[in-house]
């Protein structure tokens, strides 16, 4: 500490308020975001700030988006003559609502294989 701040300390924690007390807090908190900014522009070392990170490169390097597309499912596949067979033996669970959200989503995902 510089013997100025520390009269600057000892002014504003004395017990009596005044001007003085005011101005010399103030100008205790001057000092300290000075120092606060110049200690964080310090701590950025510029030759460290432009080697970016390998999770940076990797995004950089990334050719598509982060959607599904392109990815394999890892939910089955549903296969026409499965569903065919559905229909004929169990109808019920063809007609469910759970089973027809899943053929929706298979259909939309390219899991159901058409027979050829």
């Amino acid at each position: 500490r510089t013997p100025s701040r520390q009269a600057d300390y000892q002014a504003a924690s004395a017990v009596n308020t005044g001007v003085t007390q005011v101005r010399a807090a103030r100008r205790l908190l001057e000092d300290f975001t000075d120092f606060q900014s110049q200690a964080s522009s310090e701590s950025l070392d510029p030759a460290q700030a432009s080697q970016p990170t390998p999770t940076e490169l990797a995004k950089k390097a990334a050719t598509e988006g982060s959607g599904p597309s392109g990815a394999v499912s890892t939910q089955p596949l549903i296969y026409e003559t499965d569903v065919i067979e559905l229909i004929k033996t169990n109808r019920a669970k063809y007609q469910s609502p759970s089973y027809q959200t899943e053929l929706l989503a298979a259909i939309k995902e390219g899991r159901y294989v058409k027979q050829t």
